[in-house]
Order: structure tokens, then sequence, then C-alpha cells
């Protein structure tokens, strides 16, 4: 298989979801069901250049969405296929095409990293900045002709956590394993002296802050459900 040799510039964006089913209770009480054994990986970028023939020659040979290629980045070589069209913003100078860019949507076939059991007493890095809180009873309001009946639904209030992640490149490794390894697995978070379980989304996405070809940090936010 040819090697996808196109370099991206500013930040590259991965995307990591797990497609788990989720059955929903009257009580609001949630069960999750694993479909995958990996989680699904994307990555998300811009290319650009000169020489736009190269890069529609690329993917024409391969069909656009249908034949697999490798791609190389932070050090792991993966089978990947286009995920979507390619659409070239063409800078044009007297009729000529003089520079492209381009983005760029690459799904992973099956990542190779092997992440470690997910284990409760996990425990993820605190969000950097604010962040918001939920509450909610879920209180089912009756209305009958003036009145309005509230009845209750669950015993104790569904709550979320939302906030942003950031930080270096060490921190950002931490998370993309703790995500990989957890699925719907609950993990600990400390939270303004509580010690929580909470359940990750069914998806997040990491974007890279790079010089040149270096990850120097990342961001990425996400929100979080506290299940004790």
């Amino acid at each position: 298989m040819e090697v996808f040799n196109f370099t991206p510039y500013g930040d590259v964006s991965i995307t990591y979801q797990w497609d788990s089913k989720a059955m929903s209770f009257e009580d609001y009480t949630k069960q999750y069901y694993r479909r995958r054994v990996h989680a699904k990986k994307t990555y998300a970028f811009t290319i650009g250049g000169l020489q736009l023939a190269e890069l529609v020659k690329f993917y024409n040979r391969h069909k656009g969405l249908q034949e697999p290629f490798y791609f190389a980045y932070d050090g792991v070589m993966e089978v990947c296929y286009f995920s979507q069209a390619i659409n070239p913003r063409c800078k044009r100078e007297n009729g000529v095409i003089k520079a492209y860019s381009c983005e760029v949507v690459l799904e992973v076939d099956r990542q190779v990293t092997s992440y470690p059991t997910a284990q409760e007493t996990d425990v993820l890095p605190n969000p950097h900045g604010e962040t918001d809180q939920v509450f909610d009873w879920h209180t089912q309001l009756v209305t009958a002709g003036q009145r309005t009946e509230r009845m209750a639904r669950q015993t104790k209030p569904t709550r979320t956590i939302t906030g942003k992640w950031s930080g270096l490149k060490s921190e950002r490794d931490t998370l993309i394993r703790l995500f990989n390894s957890h699925c719907r697995v609950p993990l600990t978070f400390r939270y303004n002296g509580e010690d929580l379980k909470v359940v990750f989304p069914d998806k997040i996405e990491i974007k890279d802050k790079r010089e040149l070809r270096n990850i120097i940090g990342y961001e990425c936010q996400m929100e979080l459900e506290v299940i004790d």
C-alpha cells in the first residue's frame, strides 16, 4: 500500500468514538453495551502547497473512499481510508492555480495501539478553567385544568459536569489512554473535594496543538456523567 505523505499544517483533530448502545430506564438510570473492541478513530487536518495535482492523483488512485493506504502520525503507522470527498480551495493568479489548501478527514481501519484494562480506581485528571454542572430530577409535570401535578421519576438527580481539558502532550496521552481503556466503564474523578465515579461520553475530540511536526499540547471539551 502507498503512504499518505502530505504533511498536515496547524492543529490536528483526532476523534475517538465507541458507538456504544445505551438502554435508558424509567428512573433515568442507564445501562451501556459495548459494540466495538476498539474505538473508531478519525483524523481531521489541513494540507496545502503547490502541487494540487499530486493530491488529486493520490485520491483518485484510491478511488476516493474505497481503497486503503498508510498514514503515520505521532510515531504510529496506521491503515486509513479517506472519510469524505476532498474539496481543495485554490489560489489563482492570472487564471493559473498557484497554491491550494484542503481539509482532509481520514478514518483509521483499526487501531494498532494496545490499551490497559480499565479499572474504576483509574483517576481522570482535572479540567482547566471553568466547569458547568447540571443537576436534574427529571420531574414529570402533568397539567389538568388549572392545576399542575408534579410526579417524582427518580430517587436522586442525574448530574453532569462539563469542562475543558488541556495541557502538555504527556497529559494528552493520559486522556487518550483512559478513554480508549474505559469505553463506558466508570473511573474516579476528584472534583471540589469529592471522589466521584464518572463515565466518559461516547465520543471525544482531541485537538493537537503543534509546532512544525511536534505535538506540544492539546485541548478537549467533554461532558462527564456522574454515576455515584
